[in-house]
């Protein structure tokens, strides 16, 4: 645990630059629509901050991926630690995780203030969007962080050309796993445990944006605990296959 724990710590030193720039940039954004909704009552603000939200489902995958970038780049001694993988790689992952929840409040408290409590908020299915949200974010760090360590593996092959084709192949395995989705076996499997995101949905003809309309174009509606568990147990098999190449099949 002691191990652990300093790999825990040293990972917000060694990404201070990333979450204190998140953080002031998210501060501005408040600022700036906190003024420009009180000068001209315009919605454009919370939409504004809406896409801060919807930035942040990637927040982690880009926090690993810049992190990983960093231990290469300064010591690569990280990649040849006789640690395993998975307690190396779980430490990077609850250290973002940490700092993903601390900027998604922020950008919640600010949403909420820049709106100024807007109604919608209260049709809000708060649980099933956190397990929805978590889900989401996880699915993309954990397959980001494999797909990184799959193409250190075939680097000498690919040269040059991998990091370009990273988002390729990253684009490919989630259009693999929408697919896959589409079909009536993944129907017939998962599409159990319905619940609205967003009760009641925002009608229609409702104009304008609120908290409602911006999670529910987020996550959709209705949300099915068969996905949420189909999404959590593949994160879990991503993390796993990234740890074992990271002990067993990555050179640096």
């Amino acid at each position: 645990m002691s191990v652990w724990w300093y790999l825990f710590r040293k990972e917000f030193r060694l990404m201070r630059t990333f979450w204190i720039v998140n953080g002031l940039l998210l501060l501005c954004a408040g600022l700036i629509s906190g003024y420009a909704v009180h000068l001209h009552r315009s919605v454009l603000p919370e939409l504004f901050l809406a896409v801060f939200l919807a930035w942040h489902t990637f927040y982690l995958l880009l926090y690993l991926l810049l992190s990983f970038h960093e231990e290469q780049r300064n010591a690569p001694l990280w990649m040849q630690s006789p640690q395993s993988g998975w307690l190396l790689l779980s430490a990077k992952f609850v250290a973002g995780w940490v700092l993903f929840c601390l900027s998604w409040i922020l950008t919640l408290l600010l949403l909420w203030v820049v709106t100024e409590g807007v109604p919608g908020w209260r049709s809000l299915n708060g649980g099933i969007l956190i397990l929805a949200f978590t889900q989401r974010v996880l699915f993309f760090a954990e397959l980001g962080a494999l797909v990184y360590f799959l193409f250190h593996v075939f680097g000498n092959r690919l040269k040059g050309w991998r990091w370009a084709l990273y988002p390729v192949f990253f684009v490919g395995m989630v259009f693999l796993t929408v697919q896959f989705k589409n079909t009536s076996l993944y129907d017939i499997w998962f599409r159990w445990g319905a619940v609205d995101a967003v009760s009641p949905p925002p009608p229609a003809d409702a104009t304008g944006p609120s908290a409602a309309h911006v999670f529910h174009n987020l996550f959709g509606a209705p949300i099915y605990g068969g996905d949420l568990l189909f999404g959590l147990v593949l994160t879990g098999v991503w993390f796993y296959l990234a740890g074992w190449l990271l002990d067993r099949k990555v050179e640096v």
